[in-house]
């Protein structure tokens, strides 16, 4: 094979019956005009990681909650089998492949705003391999700076790994940020203290999705009365593996009982807990404030379960009876949870096998608010508000996923 100007592309496209109606905006019959949005996003948690997808070692009783209140889907997708590419596409409504943003580099101090093909190969692989964007550049207009001309409140809680200064979140339309920095895991790991100055200092030990849960929670009872729109983006479940002692004890004592379990990592058991608390500490908050049934609720990640790195010879997690997992274009690696709720809106205790992949959220929350898309920006995502309606589907739907990069080896290391 001849090595110059040769391209290795890794490419899923996914089809299925389960589609969405086209159009720039639903039908949105007697619901209000500017509901509050509250979008969560886990990182690296699998499709099965959790008891609404059928993990019999992992507890999540916060989700299972959400998923009572909403709808859980079976066919789900992130836009890329890695991180920065998939929250990129979920603020932009673009496909990682048209952003040129297409691996996790973004905490990188090298800036590269206009990625190129390399004219050869490296001496030990038969193919060239595109270069990536390392920055998600400010021009783009994001959802966040959408709603804030429609009156919202913005807040940004978390993982950002999308740029160094000056490419931030409060440069992306978001008014309040915690967090929000290039760091493509917990800053310095996940319990206090850390090295960032947009996170408030906390005693030692206290754990990082516990302090940024609390700060969302004041913006919260600081915007009871006016639209919001909360993006609370955990650093769970990514590397490094750390989790509460206490946790990873009774996981450790539940991995005895069964054994044979796919799934028996204690660390992650432990890790997966924490975030699902802190799920439950924002439901428990919107519920008194009253505001709940006012509010739509998004929980999704962005890719999949971590299955190459080991914790105390055990593997990070399993995603059977998925093949792969995180940084792999196999089912694993970017099939994920999601789960909608607006109560009084979307059916409750409903499972729907719709497809969906993460530049859809753009549409969907621009169409329920009435707000057309940005000029000159093009959107490769489709509304998925008739779904949540019970609406008919498209059987033509097709999604994509551009991932230019070779997989890692099992057991290698990987942002």
């Amino acid at each position: 094979m001849n090595r110059h100007r040769q391209t290795v592309l890794f490419i899923a496209i996914v089809t299925g019956t389960f589609g969405f109606a086209r159009g720039e905006h639903a039908a949105l019959a007697d619901q209000p005009s500017r509901p509050n949005i509250v979008f969560l996003l886990a990182d690296d948690l699998g499709w099965a990681d959790s008891t609404v997808y059928g993990s019999k070692f992992y507890e999540t009783p916060n989700l299972e909650r959400l998923a009572k209140r909403g709808m859980a889907f079976t066919n789900a997708y992130s836009a890329s089998p890695l991180c920065s590419p998939t929250r990129a596409s979920i603020i932009t409504g673009q496909y990682p492949g048209r952003l040129r943003l297409t691996t996790p580099s973004c905490h990188l101090p090298r800036v590269v705003l206009d990625p190129t093909v390399p004219d050869t190969a490296k001496p030990d692989f038969h193919v060239t391999i595109p270069g990536t964007r390392t920055r998600l550049p400010n021009e783009y207009v994001t959802v966040a700076e959408v709603l804030k001309t429609a009156g919202y409140r913005t807040g940004f809680f978390g993982k950002w790994h999308l740029g160094r200064e000056p490419y931030l979140p409060e440069k992306q339309g978001f008014d309040v940020v915690v967090g929000g920095r290039h760091h493509p895991g917990p800053p310095g790991g996940y319990f206090a203290p850390w090295p960032i100055d947009t996170i408030p200092p906390s005693p030692k030990g206290a754990h990082i999705d516990d302090v940024i849960t609390t700060e969302a929670i004041k913006f919260l009872k600081g915007n009871d009365k006016k639209p919001f729109f909360l993006n609370l983006w955990f650093y769970s479940v990514h590397a490094p593996f750390e989790g509460k002692q206490a946790l990873i004890e009774k996981y450790r004592r539940k991995a005895k009982l069964n054994p044979d379990d796919p799934q028996t990592n204690p660390v992650m058991g432990a890790m997966i807990e924490v975030l699902d608390n802190n799920v439950g500490r924002v439901l428990d908050t919107l519920e008194r404030l009253k505001i709940l049934d006012n509010t739509l609720i998004i929980f999704t990640s962005d890719n999949g379960g971590n299955n190459y790195s080991f914790v105390a010879g055990v593997e990070a997690t399993n995603n059977a009876p998925l093949r792969g997992g995180k940084a792999h274009i196999y089912e694993g690696g970017h099939r994920v949870p999601l789960i909608a709720s607006w109560r009084g809106k979307i059916a409750e205790g409903v499972q729907s096998k719709a497809l969906v992949t993460s530049v859809d959220y753009f549409p969907t929350l621009l169409g329920i608010i009435g707000k057309p898309q940005p000029k000159g920006q093009v959107c490769d995502g489709q509304s998925i508000w008739p779904v949540l309606q019970g609406g008919k589907s498209d059987p033509s739907r097709s999604i994509f996923c551009h991932f230019p990069h070779g997989p890692p080896a099992k057991g290698s290391v990987l942002i």
